[in-house]
This record gives C-alpha cells, sequence and structure tokens, in this order.
C-alpha cells in the first residue's frame, strides 16, 4: 500500500492510521511530494487489540519500517510530534455504495477501506486504476460488487440505470463471470 495523505483533522480520535497504508490528517498541504518517508513520535499507539503508552512508527517510502520505543532514525528524516495523538487501524467499512465524495469523506474520518456492495463497475474500475498509478490517494482504498445482483424490478433497479438482472438460478455462474470480467473483487 501506499501513503496516503487526507485533509481534514479529526482530534477527538486522534489520527487514524492504517498500518498498512496511512492517513496523517491535516498534512495533505504541509508535505511535499517525497514526504512518504518519516516517523511519528511520542504517540499512543493501538494495535487493534492493545494500547501501548508512546511509541513511535518510522514510514520509509509509504510502509511501516519499524514501530517501537525511541527508534533511531537519520537525521534529515521528517520528525512528526504526536504527544497526545493516538494512532489506530484504519477502519474498514464493510457495507458501502462509492459514489460522489464518498471515498474522500471516508477517509477523512478514518475509514481507509471501503467494500462497496453496489457501484458502476466503470466507476469502481477508474478509481482502482488512478489509485494504481499513484493518484486519487485522498480517497479510502475501493473493494467493489459493481452490480447488486437482482431480480428483474428489485432492489437497484429503481435508480434510472441499467442493471443487469437474474430471473432464475441458472443464470447465476454467467451473471458472475460477468461481473469478474468487469473486474469485481
Amino acid at each position: 500500500m501506499t501513503f496516503q495523505s487526507c485533509a481534514g483533522i479529526n482530534r477527538i480520535t486522534g489520527w487514524a492510521v492504517l498500518l498498512f497504508g496511512f492517513c496523517v490528517p491535516g498534512m495533505a498541504q504541509e508535505l511535499p511530494a517525497n514526504a512518504n518517508s518519516f516517523v511519528i513520535r511520542n504517540v499512543r499507539i493501538f494495535d487493534g487489540k492493545k494500547l501501548s503508552s508512546h511509541g513511535d512508527v518510522w514510514v520509509q517510502n509509504g510502509q511501516i519500517k519499524a514501530v517501537g520505543r525511541n527508534i533511531k532514525v537519520p537525521a534529515d528524516l521528517k520528525i512528526i510530534d504526536a504527544t497526545g495523538d493516538t494512532l489506530l487501524p484504519g477502519l474498514i467499512d464493510s457495507h458501502t455504495h462509492a459514489w460522489g465524495d464518498a471515498l474522500e469523506d471516508a477517509l477523512i474520518f478514518g475509514v481507509t477501506t471501503e467494500l462497496d456492495m453496489f457501484t458502476d463497475p466503470h466507476y469502481a474500475a477508474k478509481v482502482k486504476k488512478e489509485q494504481a498509478d499513484g493518484k486519487d490517494l485522498n480517497l479510502a482504498d475501493l473493494r467493489s460488487a459493481g452490480y447488486l445482483a437482482t431480480a428483474p424490478g428489485g432492489h437497484g433497479t429503481e435508480y434510472g440505470i441499467a442493471v443487469p438482472t437474474l430471473t432464475s438460478p441458472s443464470e447465476a455462474r454467467a451473471w458472475v463471470d460477468a461481473r469478474i470480467a468487469e473486474g469485481s473483487d
């Protein structure tokens, strides 16, 4: 995963940081383009199970290089003093519908991955390609089912867009194969 910066700050929960990709609130405009290497010092670290009272997290080229106390780092590395803040794993929202600013809004609030249950597969493919190309890093990562499975006139068809439907169980395999061909996860 790559470094992800996002606008906004949420001091109530501290910094939401996915331990595989980062969202550092409020820093999007302050950091240079090569700012995917830094160390966060004096921060409480919640790993999903336990909370450490304070520690350091060294990020090198967008990936965590070390976590611990008083990590020795190169002298020219950007240091972020996070005294009083907390790092926690990025949240995963497991039922979303990605459209508009939803992926950007999610990241601002610490949701670093969205599992989309119904969106236009062309939109999902565009977001995934741009993120793979190092763009749109201000958006939560997207995993998408593409079109939802529904019957003619069923949920999802009421939005005025053409939605592939199923009329019998015998169509299921071909329907799923078509979704996979479109890039559904």
